[in-house]
């Protein structure tokens, strides 16, 4: 057997050779035949397309020719033959588009499979009885595959969604293309629970939803299929009933349907609209005599309006006989008024209910009644309270109310509506996360109110204006889980001034607190909270906004033995711990007083008195705040040595502040290698592998990041010499020497099966 020289992995089965290479690292060779399957991979920034196919080639690399059963094109070179990149796209039927030109990769390859052409020993053709039964099974099962998922496409373009309407709700259908509208109709009878209604009395019709304008019907090609009538996914029909007596209204297409309102002048409230069909190209006196066989009012006293809308208004205009509906730009489904008049010159009262109407507002509005029991709520570990959601939040109340009219004279209609008194809830323009309406003297227009607003009601004490709303919780001390820092109670909202001393913001503090829990706060630092943290410290002698406040931020009262020493301005709070890498163990958390001013060296001799570390081997790390602390994370760290460095706490490499983490350890104790027992049970829930060898080292002032080894990936086919002896029943020389030789990758074995799989 003849194998070609070539560079890259080799798979040697039986009497095939297969070769995964690059098509520029093709040596030469002697003159093969081959089976390919030529993949060809243009790589872009984060993906890469792959084409396959099959072809049969016969290269004579002697000569310098090839011959192929599909067109192809080769260059040649003095020292052999390579395919082009032109032949292998032409072959992979695959075209770049000028964008992915820019892109393009050289990176193709070709998994061959070939074997040595004598001319006296040529197979033209592989029997079936040739074929390994387990790839025979193999195909078998990929044309069932095929024919099954043919199948099923079929089916699903076969099956199409049809929205039926009828009095004001829909129902989605799914009938096949091959239904006839007869039996569509059925389906839509059953689904509206329809069936005492004689068939002849009900039929479909083209709708458009968004215009409310009934469009085409079907009358006499009931029994023609939904795929001869051009039915698509997302058809539109409208249901329409009528009595044994009546007969259905005919569709013509030069006719649109206009809506129209009648004022009621005993009310002065307009009706419903009904729909008046007219020409496309007819005039006012038509539309007149069509309304006046609708609605009985004579033409002579009828007066027809029209709203022309312009910026954040409109304007009317009054339909005149003589002219055409086309000059007035009426189109399908637009509304008009009309008021029923005794003189053309009186006055008209629908003109004046536009005005009162441009000076009021609708506003939608909540009932916190009305809120589901089982609405999603934010667990006490989250910073944010949820007493609703935008997405799920129903404001099926209204209002009308003049824009010139105070956001309290609108919290007193709101309040009779929900029954509730104006102290017990607060208004939030636009939705939950939106900020509180704090200020009831402002007009509607000052408060930034529109028609058509949206108020979300929350109960609750509303703030003054220019209070702030704060979220106060209590710590109730460190937390037994060494992934978890404190735990916490939400003690309830609590207001504030940002202009106010967070002294004085305390003393109002121990009076809510003596409220909610009955007892007296002796001593106590005011903090803000991150999830299970404890940050920045409140210093009494500055103003509560100099601590970049914001609504609902969340603070945190942490009690404090009366010996505990004051943290100013200058100071800092951090929370730290030991490590022994040799033990994985580590010391409780605890919190560590420290000047802002302190440099690394002064902080390491701090920590290295404190912990029992020799001065010289102490180094310092940081995990990340917002991720649960995991040993496992420590051997990531960067670790510096403290000793001669003199770089600020609050700057480069750590930038501290109050709340954060810093782990000491010596630098002396190697680390033990866990156990793959160990690393499951230190590893977060739901991590598989989340031990890695990559870690950082610190040395000369350079910090070097050492990236994961990457593991090689080799190949082995299984050979299968059985029944491959000679007539005698003994097997060559040759074969007994391969079978006796070891793989030289020698790392897996994998059947044709598997490397079909890759």
């Amino acid at each position: 057997m003849a194998r070609a020289s070539c560079t890259g992995s080799s798979l040697m089965f039986d009497d095939i050779s297969v070769a995964i290479v690059r098509v520029s690292e093709l040596a030469p060779c002697s003159s093969l035949k081959f089976s390919s399957f030529l993949y060809s991979s243009r790589m872009s920034k984060s993906s890469a397309d792959f084409r396959r196919t099959h072809c049969t080639e016969t290269i004579d690399t002697s000569t310098s020719t090839s011959t192929s059963t599909s067109t192809s094109t080769y260059t040649s070179t003095g020292t052999g033959t390579y395919p082009s990149y032109s032949s292998i796209s032409n072959r992979t039927g695959y075209s770049s588009s000028s964008y992915m030109s820019s892109f393009q990769s050289s990176t193709n390859a070709y998994l061959l499979m070939y074997r040595r052409v004598e001319s006296e020993k040529i197979v033209n053709k592989v029997q079936d009885s040739e074929v390994p039964d387990y790839i025979q099974n193999e195909l078998l099962e990929e044309e069932n595959r095929y024919k099954k998922e043919l199948q099923e496409y079929e089916e699903r373009r076969q099956q199409i969604t049809v929205k039926i309407y009828y009095k004001g709700k829909d129902k989605s259908v799914f009938p096949k293309l091959s239904d006839t509208l007869q039996e569509l109709k059925n389906r839509a009878i059953n689904e509206f629970d329809l069936s005492d209604i004689s068939p002849d009395n009900v039929r479909l019709r083209n709708y458009i939803p968004y215009q409310d304008v009934p469009a085409e019907t079907y009358t006499g090609r009931e029994q023609i299929t939904l795929e001869k009538l051009r039915f698509s996914s997302h058809k539109s029909l409208l249901l329409e009933v009528k009595q044994d007596d009546e007969t259905f209204q005919d569709w013509n297409p030069d006719e649109m349907m206009l809506r129209l309102a009648v004022l009621d002048r005993d009310t002065r409230t307009l009706r419903d609209p009904i729909r008046i069909a007219v020409s496309k190209t007819g005039d006012v006196a038509g539309l007149q005599t069509a309304i006046e066989a609708a609605t009985g009012v004579p033409v002579e006293r009828q007066r027809i309006m029209k709203k022309n809308p312009t910026y954040n208004t409109y304007t009317t205009e009054v339909l005149k006989v003589g002219k055409r509906l086309a000059d007035y730009r009426l189109f399908e489904s637009m509304l008009l008024y009309m008021e029923e008049v005794n003189d053309p010159e009186d006055d008209s009262l629908l003109e004046a209910e536009f005005a009162r109407e441009h000076t009021l507002f609708t506003i939608k509005f909540n009932d916190p009644a009305d809120e589901k029991e089982n609405e999603k709520e934010k667990d006490d570990k989250d910073d944010l309270i949820y007493t609703g959601s935008t997405s799920s939040t129903v404001y099926s109340h209204s209002i009308q109310i003049e824009k010139t009219k105070t956001v309290m004279e609108l919290k007193t209609l709101i309040a009779k509506e929900i029954g509730l008194s104006t102290d017990q809830f607060l208004l939030k323009r636009g939705g939950v996360h939106m900020p509180e309406l704090k200020d009831v003297h402002l007009t509607l227009t000052q408060a930034g109110l529109y028609k058509g607003s949206q108020i979300y009601i929350e109960k609750g004490t509303p703030s003054r204006p220019g209070e702030t709303r704060l979220m106060l919780y209590l710590c109730l001390g460190a937390s037994n889980s060494d992934e978890e820092f404190f735990n916490f109670e939400l003690l309830d909202e609590f207001s504030a001034h940002p202009d106010s001393l967070v002294s004085d913001v305390k003393k109002a503090i121990v009076a809510f607190f003596q409220e909610k829990k009955g007892r007296t706060l002796q001593n106590f630092r005011l903090r803000e909270k991150s999830g299970d943290k404890l940050m920045r410290v409140f210093y009494d002698s500055l103003p509560l906004k100099q601590h970049s406040l914001y609504e609902k931020k969340t603070l945190a009262i942490q009690e404090m033995p009366e010996d505990a020493p004051d943290v100013g301005p200058n100071d800092m709070l951090l929370v730290v711990l030991k490590w022994s890498p040799s033990t994985w163990e580590m010391t409780a958390r605890e919190e560590f007083l420290i000047s802002r001013q302190a440099t690394m060296e002064d902080c390491g001799k701090a920590l290295a008195e404190h912990f029992n570390i020799p001065e010289e081997n102490i180094e310092l790390g940081k995990p990340q705040m917002y991720q649960r602390l995991n040993m496992l994370d420590f051997i990531k760290l960067l670790w510096i040595p403290t000793q001669k460095d003199d770089r600020s706490l609050v700057g480069a490499p750590f930038y501290l502040a109050d709340g954060y983490l810093l782990v000491a350890r010596d630098k002396t104790e190697v680390i033990r290698e866990l156990t793959e027992e160990e690393r499951k049970k230190m590893a977060p829930a739901g991590s598989s592998s989340y031990y890695s060898s990559s870690s950082y080292s610190y040395s000369g002032g350079k910090t070097t990041y050492s990236r994961p080894k990457e593991k090689a990936l080799q190949i082995h086919v299984k050979r299968n010499n059985e029944g491959k002896k000679d007539e005698d029943g003994v097997g060559t020389k040759e074969q007994d020497a391969s079978d006796a030789t070891p793989s030289s990758t020698g790392v897996a074995e994998a059947t044709i099966g598997d490397l079909w799989d890759i």
